[in-house]
C-alpha cells in the first residue's frame, strides 16, 4: 500500500462518497483540503468550509451547519456545489458491491488515489484503480491518517 502521508501531501481536493460522521470532512477541511461530498443517486455535490466562530458562519437556506464536536473545534458548514471537474482523492464509505463502480468514477474524476475506509475491500476496485494509475488505499481512516501525519489544522 502506498504511504498515506505521501498520498495526503500530494493532494488538495478530496471528494467523499458517504462518511460516518462530520469528523471526516471537518478534519480534512481543517487540514487545508478542498472537500466535496458526492451523492451519485441524486447527482448532486456539496462543498465544505470551516469557521472558527458562529459569528463568521454565513447564513443561507441551503447551508447546513455542523456544531463543534468539542470546545474550540469551530463550525463545519456545507453548501451546495458543482461536482469538481477533478479530484485528487476519492474517499469512499460504501459496501463492497459498489466499489468497482466507484473506482471507475475515481478514474473519471482524475483521482490519483481511491481511498477505502476500514472494513471495505474489493480486489476488483483495486485492480481498476491501479490499472488506471491511481493509488489504492485501504484499512486506514482518512481523518485518522491526517491526524497521524500531524498535518497542521486551522
Amino acid at each position: 500500500m502506498p504511504d498515506p502521508y505521501r498520498v495526503l501531501t500530494q493532494a488538495s481536493v478530496v471528494a467523499l462518497v458517504d462518511w460516518p460522521s462530520p469528523d471526516v470532512p471537518r478534519t480534512l477541511v481543517r487540514a487545508g483540503f478542498d472537500v466535496y461530498s458526492l451523492n451519485r443517486l441524486r447527482e448532486t455535490a456539496a462543498s465544505y468550509a470551516w469557521y472558527p466562530s458562529r459569528e463568521q458562519v454565513p447564513e443561507g437556506d441551503d447551508t447546513t451547519v455542523f456544531e463543534p464536536a468539542e470546545e474550540g473545534d469551530g463550525y463545519l458548514v456545507c453548501h451546495p456545489a458543482v461536482t469538481p471537474a477533478t479530484v485528487d482523492i476519492l474517499n469512499v464509505y460504501r459496501p463492497a458491491d459498489e466499489l468497482a463502480g466507484l473506482a471507475r468514477l475515481a478514474l473519471q474524476l482524475g483521482a490519483r488515489a481511491l481511498w477505502l475506509q476500514p472494513g471495505s475491500t474489493s480486489r476488483e476496485a483495486r485492480d481498476i484503480a491501479e490499472a488506471g494509475g491511481a493509488a489504492f488505499m485501504e484499512d486506514i481512516d482518512i481523518a485518522d491518517a491526517v491526524r497521524s501525519a500531524r498535518m497542521p489544522l486551522r
